[in-house]
């Protein structure tokens, strides 16, 4: 769609099952549109959370952080900003 002054401006929604996902399905693919100014955001449905019987809440609760900001690195390698739309959901 065109904005105001005529310029196209194209947004996409990547909803992917895993925080690596993105990278290892898409990659290619996004760092071509974002090079070519395409906005992504990305919707992640499970933080890979490995749950044992073992683990405290800290534990899982790291485990969570990790991978949301190794996804967030990845996505920077890929060329998306920071504020792109990283988020999860758990079940």
């Amino acid at each position: 769609m065109a904005n105001v002054d005529g310029n196209v401006h194209r947004t996409s929604l990547a909803l992917v099952a895993h925080c690596d996902d993105l990278e290892l399905g898409l990659g290619g693919t996004v760092a071509k549109l974002v090079s070519r100014g395409w906005t992504f955001h990305v919707f992640v449905l499970s933080s890979q959370r490995r749950r044992r019987d073992s683990d405290t809440s800290e534990e899982i609760e790291g485990l969570a952080a990790m991978r949301e900001r190794e996804a967030l690195e990845g996505a920077g390698v890929l060329g998306m900003p920071r504020e792109s739309s990283w988020r999860q959901v758990e079940r």
